[in-house]
């Protein structure tokens, strides 16, 4: 690929070396992916995380996706939602911290949740299962 730094001097930026770079970098990308089908699995995969994470035993899914986000909630039986709201960070720590996905936090309709969101195009059946397995193996219930 090159030193790209020269791209940073301001004289360097015109909109040859744009189109240039972009072609360089993102053209391969762009040409073995076609948009519609990205698009696809990425709803696809989000769809097959919220529903897996949502099948553990201690997990709740709250917004099923439509198109690429959904969210889950994280519960111990019998607690108040004050508890179940810190309860849910904490899962989020714990998964952000194997490795293997990273989630963000959202609060949904007064509610601590787990942002499920799938936009790389790299993202993979084996990514989708290593996450939910992942999820498991940190005994939710």
């Amino acid at each position: 690929m090159g030193d790209w730094r020269w791209a940073c001097d301001e004289g360097n930026v015109t909109p040859e070396a744009l189109e240039n770079a972009l072609n360089r970098i993102a053209g391969p990308v762009i040409l073995t992916l076609n948009a519609a089908d990205l698009i696809d699995r990425c709803c696809d995969y989000c769809r097959q995380l919220v529903q897996g994470i949502g099948n553990l035993s201690g997990a709740k899914i709250v917004f099923s996706p439509i198109m690429n986000q959904g969210l889950v909630r994280f519960e111990k039986a019998g607690a108040s939602d004050g508890f179940n709201d810190v309860f849910t960070d904490e899962i989020i720590q714990k998964i952000n911290a194997t490795g293997e996905a990273f989630f963000s936090g959202t609060t949904w309709r007064g509610q601590r949740a787990m942002r499920i969101s799938v936009v790389n195009w790299r993202t993979n059946q084996q990514d989708i299962t290593r996450a939910i397995a992942a999820l498991s193996s940190l005994k939710i219930a």
